[in-house]
């Protein structure tokens, strides 16, 4: 992954108390300072790709009083991520690692649809992210909870590229479902994520007004996936960045994943999708 320019890394922390945290349900251009910290978010995501066993890869040192708590891993789905927590944004950092293969495996694998959360009717999610997340979910949501007690008043970012985005919405539900509170200082931020769910997961995810950013690079063709007529959905949160002749356009989209809109990313014509677009995210590398 490549890292941002030095001359956003001495506004980080200001262009992180600039972020908005309403949800938009209207297209909106997404002003400077937002992306700003949704770049910010990318490097860290990014740095899930990394072998950590302290803070100490190229990317991390871009994040100054920084403490890697412990990464995660399941030999059995390959489910892998770390844990860390940053003092000077106040933020604990729960980041899934995608995969480099994702379109195979959302397109020669079983996509069977499978009931989660057993409390909410009809509410069905993709069996084999399912199966990803609750492989190290009780050990993960243990160390993301002790972490947040040892640093009152820090917040929970829930982050994930590619498949790992769409892990990080499922934990995003766990969370909230294991301790309502964490509803209110949770964000989940993902990157060429998936979809992951059916309508009524959807609504119910929406209905936990988890603040979710979910980015989606120009014509990538992952977050095309599954297709909406195997019955998935995407949840709120889109910010398209959208090609234009004279330089990228950032655009916050409405809530809807089940008709075109001229100004979000279902605009894109399928003979126009992009397995090279899934490893960006503006100017960096993922």
């Amino acid at each position: 992954m490549r890292l941002l320019p030095s001359t956003l890394g001495a506004c980080v922390l200001l262009a992180f108390a600039s972020l908005a945290t309403a949800k938009d349900f209207v297209t909106s251009v997404v002003p400077q300072d937002r992306i700003d910290v949704l770049k910010v978010y990318a490097i860290l995501a990014g740095i899930s790709y990394e072998t950590l066993t302290s803070w100490d890869c190229a990317s991390c040192a871009f994040f100054a009083d920084t403490q890697l708590a412990d990464y995660f891993h399941s030999n059995k789905n390959r489910t892998f991520g770390y844990v860390a927590v940053n003092n000077p944004l106040r933020q604990v950092v729960v980041a899934f690692r995608g995969t480099d293969n994702a379109e195979q495996y959302l397109t020669d694998i079983n996509l069977v649809l499978k009931r989660w959360p057993d409390s909410v009717e009809d509410s069905k999610v993709h069996d084999g992210f399912l199966d990803s997340y609750q492989d190290v979910a009780d050990n993960l949501y243990e160390l993301a909870a002790k972490e947040l007690a040892n640093n009152p008043n820090y917040n929970l970012t829930i982050i994930g590229h590619s498949l790992g985005g769409g892990v990080a919405s499922l934990a995003g539900v766990d969370f909230v479902m294991r301790n309502k509170t964490l509803g209110s200082i949770m964000r989940v931020v993902t990157f060429g994520k998936p979809r992951v769910g059916n309508q009524e997961y959807i609504e119910y995810y929406n209905s936990l007004n988890i603040t979710t950013d979910r980015v989606v690079n120009k014509n990538d063709i992952v977050p095309h996936l599954p297709g909406n007529f195997l019955g998935y959905r995407h949840e709120a949160g889109e910010q398209w960045i959208k090609f234009e002749s004279n330089g990228n356009l950032t655009l916050s989209c409405p809530q809807v994943d089940n008709k075109s809109n001229p100004d979000c990313s279902k605009s894109v014509r399928v003979r126009d999708y992009s397995r090279e677009q899934h490893h960006w995210a503006w100017n960096i590398q993922l």
